[in-house]
């Protein structure tokens, strides 16, 4: 899948589960994503807390089972996620190498 198809499904995924921040349908067709991409500017929709709010809205994972040892702010003292895991992957997305690519396993 290239960065825009995998950026076009996870913005449509988002508006799927109530998003409502991108402008109007019509704007979305006609944004040119490969010059979007090349310019970052997509990490202002992608970083965004509504945006991750609303794309891991149904995620199943139960947070405490989420393994902490790479997430920036483990506590060895707290090994559990106390808090949504749409922070988590938010968190995870924002120091990734590339946050296109970890939104696609999301989009499959």
């Amino acid at each position: 899948m290239t960065k825009e198809e995998i950026l076009k499904r996870a913005i449509f995924k988002a508006v799927e589960n109530g998003w409502k921040d991108l402008l109007s349908a019509n704007v979305f067709k006609d944004i040119n994503w490969k010059y979007a991409i090349k310019q970052k500017y997509h990490y202002s929709i992608i970083f965004s807390h509504n945006f991750a709010r609303a794309f891991w809205k149904n995620d199943k994972t139960e947070p405490r089972f989420v393994d902490l040892r790479n997430w920036m702010l483990y506590d060895e003292e707290c090994p559990t996620y106390c808090g949504d895991i749409w922070e988590y992957h938010l968190q995870n997305m924002v120091i990734s190498k590339d946050p296109i690519k970890y939104l696609e396993q999301f989009v499959k």
